[in-house]
């Protein structure tokens, strides 16, 4: 009974196996074709086929585990940056 052949035990059978020159340099192709596939430059190149991109960027960042207190500030700071505002465009106006 022969066993069967798997690709990582082609690339140790001598040239003067039963199985064949040709047989035997088909495995050993095969072999290092599927080497080659799972090399660093093949997958460089599928990452640079459509192009690397940025990760997209959220507008405003979340403010979710922030400091409560923190957040309370903040609320009031921009509640009361809009009474500036308007006084600001009341005199702009005027002149």
């Amino acid at each position: 009974q022969q066993e069967a052949l798997s690709p990582s035990t082609s690339v140790l059978l001598p040239l003067t196996s039963s199985l064949g020159s040709t047989l035997y340099l088909f495995l050993l192709a095969r072999v290092f074709f599927l080497f080659r596939l799972s090399s660093v430059r093949v997958a460089a190149r599928k990452h640079h086929r459509n192009g690397i991109k940025k990760p997209r960027s959220q507008r405003y960042e979340s403010l979710k585990g922030v400091d409560p207190k923190f957040l309370r500030n903040m609320r009031f700071a921009k509640k009361h940056n809009k009474k500036g505002l308007k006084a600001a465009r009341k005199a702009a106006m005027e002149k």
